[in-house]
């Protein structure tokens, strides 16, 4: 995908079509796609509202499936949906998987071992400082 974002970057140099523009927003139509159709992706990003910009949160991959569990089911203790994560592996492969429709909307996950054993970690970046310009010198 890079690769062809590349190339329309140099398409747009060269004529002026807008293509690199229209291709993130085609790139953001699929995500919001994503998202719409998978309850875990939007239940991780409801979640990830109340992380910090510039915060991770660390658990185990079964930590992270009853929290989850729990934020979906709410108050109301609406049933799991057919196709939620039943365990720690396979919520951890999931995540993997939604990695690039998250990330697109500022969550990352990623997932690393220590010596108390593996865990999954939930980010959100700070946000990037503005570019400074500097005035023109005439």
């Amino acid at each position: 995908m890079a690769d062809f974002a590349h190339l329309c970057a140099q398409l747009d140099a060269a004529t002026g079509l807008g293509a690199l523009a229209a291709y993130r927003a085609s790139l953001d139509d699929l995500n919001d796609d994503v998202i719409e159709g998978d309850l875990l992706a939007q239940t991780v990003l409801k979640h990830a509202e109340d992380i910090a910009p510039g915060s991770e949160q660390r658990m185990t991959s079964t930590e992270w499936l009853h929290h989850l569990s729990r934020l979906y089911s709410g108050d109301e203790l609406r049933p799991l949906p057919k196709g939620w994560p039943t365990t720690g592996k396979v919520l951890s492969d999931r995540l993997k998987r939604l990695q690039p429709t998250l990330a697109a909307r500022g969550v990352l996950i990623d997932s690393g071992r220590t010596r108390e054993g593996r865990y999954l970690e939930m980010a959100r970046p700070a946000a990037a400082p503005p570019e400074y310009e500097q005035p023109e010198m005439h």
